[in-house]
């Protein structure tokens, strides 16, 4: 069973009267009354920290009262699955800001199920780190609406500020009087950054916990990202991971998919030349069922190349590349030499196949020096990735003699 992230608790009050009900924003339905929960009580949590030593310990379960911050100490290497409570009208604080931190050892994990038993995305927490979150219900299953998660820098417990008094719906305290102002936290006091992830290897699959991850590939060589379908990796929709090549100079991150994917009818969406290459990076969105989209995708990539054709000998020259989504910017440097031969310039070293497109690339104009005078030339970037530079914007030799060759210039086209 899934559940929706983002859902909304809307607390109606004044200073005498607190809604008997509250709604939550619904998942799955255009109605608002998808999913409602009858707040009798409204419950506070409980303005304590509490240290839970487990140890090597692989489940726990969370009970009422909840705290307001929950702290975890699994041993290293050790995974953790905390589970929340079943849902109690009386006893559960919906609505309220609620933490739970990993201070385990190294490569340890603190991960958070709800009340019914299933994982809730994006609540894997490493060593070090802690998310806020609030409680909600969802189809009578107590789960999280997941607000942040990070490092956690200058804060303490008194920013919580729970009171521990019962509130009935009428909105009257227990022990009398009107109801105040509803607890709040400063969340300037923390400092949030995106989960990173190192990966050594050359395969990789994804799976629900690199949600949101940002995925550093330092392999020297290739390393193929999979995407599975949503029967065997069940990663939640809306989710997006960044992947980046790190491995130098010879290495490439290429995103593929399983036959499990291909097989139940998923659909990668913009995924031509879906790989980059040393320190480019791209972002996968998961839309929906089976259906991913390559959001972004960047990568600047300097092409050491030589140029031959009309000289004695072959002229040094190295191009830049930049992708930015599907459109590619390729810069020339200056060649230029004295010219032997009639004919057009061509480079000697292909650009990588991500950057090539299925059908011959035509740019024009392109400044050309023929015989030490400048003019307007054009250029052909064919499908095997080499570019040729003509004298004239009708494909013409260069008249092979005098001063020859091309300017500093960029040109664009459009993968």
């Amino acid at each position: 069973m899934s559940r929706k992230l983002g859902a909304e608790i809307n607390l109606d009050y004044d200073n005498t009267q607190l809604a008997p009900v509250s709604r939550l924003a619904g998942a799955n339905s255009d109605s608002d009354d998808a999913f409602s929960a009858d707040v009798n009580t409204l419950v506070a949590l409980t303005n304590k920290v509490e240290t839970f030593d487990t140890g090597t310990e692989t489940t726990f379960a969370l009970t009422y009262p909840l705290n307001a911050r929950n702290d975890f100490n699994p041993d290293a290497g050790v995974t953790v699955v905390v589970s929340l409570p079943a849902y109690d009208a009386a006893q559960c604080p919906l609505g309220q800001l609620f933490e739970v931190r990993n201070i385990g050892g190294d490569n340890s994990a603190v991960q958070i199920f709800d009340s019914d038993g299933n994982f809730i995305a994006n609540t894997s927490i490493p060593p070090g780190a802690a998310f806020i979150s609030r409680l909600i219900v969802v189809e009578g299953v107590l789960t999280l609406d997941v607000i942040r998660i990070g490092t956690i820098a200058g804060h303490d417990a008194s920013e919580f500020a729970p009171s521990s008094t019962v509130v009935s719906a009428t909105g009257r305290l227990s022990g009398g009087g009107a109801l105040s102002t509803p607890p709040s936290i400063n969340l300037n006091a923390y400092d949030i950054y995106q989960q990173v992830i190192t990966d050594t290897t050359t395969a990789r699959t994804l799976t629900p916990t690199d949600a949101c991850a940002l995925i550093n590939f330092t392999n020297t060589g290739t390393a193929t990202v999979t995407i599975d379908n949503d029967a065997n990796q069940a990663i939640p929709n809306g989710a997006f991971i960044d992947l980046q090549c790190l491995g130098g100079t010879t290495a490439l991150v290429n995103v593929t998919t399983s036959a499990a994917f291909n097989s139940g009818g998923g659909v990668l969406i913009n995924n031509t030349n879906v790989s980059v290459g040393n320190n480019g990076t791209l972002r996968l969105k998961k839309l929906g069922v089976n259906i991913w989209i390559v959001d972004r995708i960047y990568e600047e990539y300097l092409h050491t190349t030589g140029w031959f054709g009309i000289w004695a000998g072959t002229e040094s020259g190295n191009a830049l590349l930049v992708r930015n989504g599907r459109q590619i910017s390729f810069s020339l440097p200056v060649v230029t030499a004295t010219a032997t031969t009639a004919l057009q310039i061509t480079m000697d070293t292909a650009i990588p196949e991500r950057f090539r497109q299925a059908v011959n690339t035509e740019t024009r104009p392109l400044v050309v020096i023929d015989g030490g005078i400048s003019g307007a030339g054009a250029g052909t970037l064919n499908t095997s990735g080499f570019l040729s530079v003509f004298a004239t914007v009708d494909y013409k030799s260069f008249s092979g003699s005098g001063n020859s060759g091309f300017a500093a210039q960029n040109f664009t086209y459009t993968l």
